[in-house]
């Protein structure tokens, strides 16, 4: 049985959430993935691999507010192979997640990923580098 019941449009509510939020439309530069056995991963996406000219090997750096990547940074820094996976680079390393989440403090109790959303894609020597933003505006004012 179908009934119909008339509606009062003014005695609806609207969610404050706007349609294709900064997040969801522009999408994520990097996912740190801490899985509890195996996969331990760092993803940077498709933009990322393109601004650093889809390297075969990372070097990654620390910052105050979050963590530098290039093909090459110094004769000295530890290169991490980027594997392609579609248009994305993904760096398999449980230690490099571990140092990178104790370094940042980062929290993964609510999942096993943290996605980072801000980076700014500049050169270093004529090198191409990425900036990834991974310590938010909260903690800086904090400190």
């Amino acid at each position: 049985m179908t009934t119909t019941n008339t509606i009062n449009l003014e005695q609806i509510t609207y969610p404050e959430a706007k349609a294709g939020s900064s997040r969801s439309q522009h999408g994520g530069v990097l996912s740190i993935v801490n899985a509890s056995k195996n996969s331990k991963r760092l993803m940077f996406s498709s933009k990322v691999s393109e601004h650093l000219n889809n390297p075969e090997s990372v070097q990654i750096g620390f910052l105050d507010t979050g963590i530098i990547v290039a093909e090459h940074l110094t004769e000295t820094a530890e290169s991490y192979v980027a594997k392609q996976t579609g248009k994305k680079k993904i760096v398999y390393n449980a230690e490099l997640v571990r140092e990178i989440s104790e370094m940042f403090d980062l929290n993964f109790n609510g999942g096993v990923s943290l996605t980072f959303y801000e980076a700014t894609y500049t050169e270093i020597n004529d090198e191409p580098v990425v900036v990834i933003r991974l310590q938010s505006q909260s903690e800086e004012e904090a400190e």
